[in-house]
């Protein structure tokens, strides 16, 4: 037997907003999540009043939303201002997305996904009744999540100079992997 799920109505009340250089890196955009729905606005300083430029639907309810650049060292200020935004999005049972706006298709693309649906994680609880938490370090070293209440995992960022290290002194198929790490805060 299959379900079927159909939302008869978009969702009407917001849950997560943060405010990012997500479509362009010269522009500032208002992400609000709602639900599925992942809308983002911009402002249009002849009218002063927000523009929806595009509105996308998820294939889960969003948790946490949080905004990252990846690839920038907090040392040159001229290499934060130059690059664009991606999202993180938390989904319940541990479940983390990366995404980010591609300019050529006019829709997001996922950059990676990660669940951390474990037996052992989630130490006998049958269901999440606490939505997973995702933060970013303010110098965009690494991201954290804080699944089941008692485990953090960390996700730390590389930029491209250590992508070129790791794949010139390690083993080549380790090269595309993220490393991440999870601590047992009790």
């Amino acid at each position: 037997m299959f379900s079927i799920f159909k939302t008869i109505h978009p969702p009407t009340g917001i849950e997560h907003a943060v405010w990012a250089r997500f479509l362009s890196p010269l522009e500032n955009n208002l992400i609000l999540s709602s639900a599925n729905y992942l809308y983002v606005y911009r402002i249009n300083f002849h009218t002063n009043k927000f523009e929806c430029l595009h509105t996308f639907t998820l294939w889960g309810n969003i948790c946490s939303l949080t905004a990252c650049r990846l690839g920038a060292s907090s040392s040159s200020s001229s290499s934060l201002i130059q690059s664009k935004d991606a999202l993180f999005l938390s989904f319940m049972d541990a479940k983390l997305s990366l995404i980010e706006f591609d300019s050529t298709i006019q829709d997001i693309k996922t950059l990676s996904m990660h669940y951390f649906e474990d037996e052992l994680a989630k130490e006998g609880q049958w269901f999440n009744y606490s939505p997973p938490i995702v933060r970013v370090d303010p110098d965009m070293r690494c991201a954290c999540m804080l699944i089941y209440n008692s485990k953090l995992v960390i996700i730390p960022f590389f930029s491209q100079l250590d992508r070129e290290i790791i794949t010139s002194d390690t083993i080549p198929s380790t090269a595309s992997m993220i490393f991440q790490t999870m601590i047992d805060l009790y």
